[in-house]
């Protein structure tokens, strides 16, 4: 946590959050073992986590990615594509 609010400072932009999500991720990979695999592992869960977050902020200015979110089983759906993204990286 301190390295990420290190990167970000107390009044961030998006980006710069985005930036920090993907940068301490990365960090969280290597502290598990200094290699590329590691890293990779990292990255793409900052990735991962960023793309969630772009996508909660689009739902708040579009009504339509509203509608979807509300659509019956699509909860399911987001876990499954989650479990998807998450196996990949394996």
């Amino acid at each position: 946590m301190r390295v990420f609010m290190k990167i970000t400072g107390r009044r961030a932009s998006r980006r710069r959050l985005l930036t920090a999500t993907v940068i301490s991720m990365a960090l969280c990979g290597l502290w598990h073992g200094a290699g590329l695999n590691f890293l990779l592992w990292g990255l793409w869960h900052g990735v991962g986590l960023s793309v969630v977050h772009l996508f909660r902020d689009a739902k708040k200015r579009y009504r339509g990615l509203r509608r979807v979110d509300a659509f019956p089983g699509s909860g399911l759906a987001s876990m499954g594509l989650t479990f998807l993204y998450v196996n990949l990286a394996g």
